[in-house]
């Protein structure tokens, strides 16, 4: 039950402050009718276009198990700089450890990654 109103108040608060333009150039393709579209496009122009947002590297990520393996401390940082209107849910989300129970009724707290 705990996990429902987590996530029905998260998605409120993100419905109600989101703006589409709020996480960009940083992350593409959150809460975007296109997906990651706008990608290929900024792609595009960083190699042979205008280039207006001055893009000197491109990167590609494959982590692997990449949800668990953030530290908390990076994305509270990454909020803060680049969405702070969310700060105040992440921090309600994260600032304490998350209780996982196993199938054998073990208690583990998780401290890392995201929910």
């Amino acid at each position: 039950m705990g996990d429902f109103l987590y996530k029905v108040a998260l998605k409120a608060i993100l419905i109600t402050s989101f703006k589409f333009d709020m996480l960009l150039p940083n992350q593409l393709g959150v809460n975007s009718p296109r997906g990651v579209e706008p990608t290929i496009f900024l792609l595009q122009d960083a190699i042979a276009g205008a280039n207006p947002l001055k893009i000197k590297n491109i990167a590609s990520l494959d982590l692997t198990n990449a949800f668990n393996q953030m530290d908390r401390t990076t994305i509270a940082s990454a909020i803060s700089q680049y969405a702070p209107t969310f700060y105040k849910a992440a921090k309600w989300a994260y600032n304490q450890p998350s209780l996982l129970i196993t199938s054998t009724s073990d208690i583990l707290a998780s401290a890392s990654g995201v929910r």
